[in-house]
C-alpha cells in the first residue's frame, strides 16, 4: 500500500489534536469549550496539537514504543506547565502553601506534568488514533501485564474509564456546563472520526500517519516560536528566581536523556501481540451516555471535591510508580540493544 497523502496525514493530525483537547482539557473541566471558542483553537489546540505530533514522531520513527517511551515523552509534553503556564511554579489554584522544592510545586509537578499530561494529552489520544485506523501494533509496547488485563477485561475497563471521567469532570464544573460541554466535545469528535474514517480509512501505520524528520522539524520550530510567544504573555509575573529555573532545566534535561537512551535501544520492530481491540459503535453509545450521567449527577450532588482529593493521592502513586518503571526498563531496553 502507497503511503497517505498530505491531505490524510493532515486530517489525522487534526483529529489526534482534537483527542488530545478533549481528555486533557475537558474531562478535566480546565477548559471546557475548546472547539467552540475563539480561545480554543488559537491557545489549546496549537499546544497540544504541535507537542504530541512531534513527540510522537519521535517515539514512533524507530519502531513500535514501548510503553516507558510513550511515558517518557509525556512527561516532556506535560513540562510545558513551567514556561508557558508557569503551574509549576506558582499554580493559580494554590495559596503560599504549596509544597514547593527548589522552587518547583511537587504536587503539581507529579501529578499534572507526570501524570496527567502523559496520560490523557498522550497516550490514551495516541491509542485511540491508533484504534481509529486499527494499526496492527497498537498494543505492542504495552508492558505485559497490562496487554493481559485489556485482553481478559477490555470492556471492563472502557466502563470504568467512563465512570472516572465522569467523577472527574463533573466535580469541576455547574451540570450545565458539563452536560453542555461533553456533549459538544463528542459531537466534534464523532463527526472528525466520520470524516477521517471516509477520506483516510484503515491500514496505515502510526509511523505512516505521523510528521516525517522534515515536517517535525517545521512543527518543532512552530512549537518555539508558540513558547516565546506564550512564555511571555501568560502570567510573566509568575516567573520564578534562577533556582526554580534551574530546577526545571534539569528536569527536562533529565527526561530528554531517558528518552533519547530509551529510543536508541528500541528495536525495528517489536512483536505484535494476537489480541487487537476494536471502537464498536455500540460500546462508545453506551461509555459516553454513563460517562454525561455519571458526570451530571457528581455535579449535582456536590461530592466531586472528596473524589478529586482522593484522585490527586492516586494520580501521585500512579505516576511515581510510572516513572520509577520507565526509568528501569530504558536501562533494561538499553543493554539489551546496546547502541554504537
Amino acid at each position: 500500500m502507497d503511503g497517505p497523502s498530505k491531505r490524510q496525514k493532515y486530517l489525522f493530525w487534526i483529529l489526534l489534536g482534537f483527542l488530545s483537547c478533549f481528555f486533557a482539557e475537558v474531562i478535566s473541566g480546565s477548559y471546557p469549550y475548546p472547539f467552540t471558542t475563539i480561545g480554543g483553537y488559537i491557545l489549546l489546540f496549537p499546544l497540544y496539537t504541535l507537542h504530541l505530533l512531534i513527540l510522537a514522531s519521535l517515539c514512533y520513527r524507530r519502531g513500535t514504543p514501548r510503553f516507558s517511551t510513550l511515558f517518557l515523552a509525556g512527561c516532556i509534553f506535560g513540562m510545558y506547565e513551567a514556561y508557558i503556564t508557569k503551574v509549576l511554579w506558582n499554580p493559580p489554584w494554590a495559596g503560599p502553601g504549596v509544597l514547593k522544592i527548589a522552587e518547583v510545586a511537587v504536587v503539581e509537578l507529579v501529578v499534572i506534568a507526570w501524570f496527567w499530561h502523559p496520560f490523557m494529552a498522550f497516550i490514551v489520544p495516541l491509542m485511540v488514533g491508533g484504534l481509529l485506523v486499527r494499526n496492527k501494533a497498537l498494543v505492542a509496547g504495552l508492558p505485559p501485564s497490562i496487554h493481559s488485563l485489556l485482553k481478559r477485561r477490555y470492556s471492563r475497563v472502557v466502563l470504568i474509564a467512563a465512570i472516572w471521567a465522569g467523577l472527574v469532570q463533573g466535580a469541576q464544573m455547574g451540570v450545565v456546563d458539563v452536560i453542555a460541554s461533553i456533549l459538544i466535545a463528542l459531537t466534534a469528535l464523532l463527526l472528525l472520526a466520520r470524516i477521517f474514517d471516509k477520506q483516510v480509512g484503515r491500514g496505515y501505520s502510526m509511523r505512516q500517519l505521523l510528521p516525517n524528520k522534515k515536517q517535525t522539524k517545521k512543527l518543532l520550530v512552530l512549537l518555539i516560536i508558540y513558547y516565546a510567544i506564550s512564555g511571555i504573555i501568560m502570567r510573566p509575573e509568575n516567573f520564578p528566581g534562577l533556582l526554580g529555573h534551574i530546577s526545571i532545566l534539569l528536569i527536562y534535561a533529565a527526561l530528554f536523556w531517558l528518552l533519547n537512551r530509551n529510543l536508541k535501544g528500541l528495536t525495528k520492530v517489536m512483536p505484535v501481540r494476537r489480541w487487537r481491540p476494536r471502537l464498536k459503535r455500540k460500546s462508545i453509545a453506551r461509555a459516553s451516555a454513563i460517562y454525561i450521567v455519571i458526570a451530571a449527577i457528581v455535579s449535582l450532588s456536590g461530592i466531586g471535591m472528596v473524589f478529586l482529593i482522593a484522585s490527586y493521592i492516586i494520580w501521585a502513586v500512579i505516576a511515581i510508580y510510572c516513572m520509577e518503571f520507565s526509568v528501569k526498563d530504558t536501562i533494561k531496553v538499553s543493554r539489551e540493544n546496546p547502541q554504537k
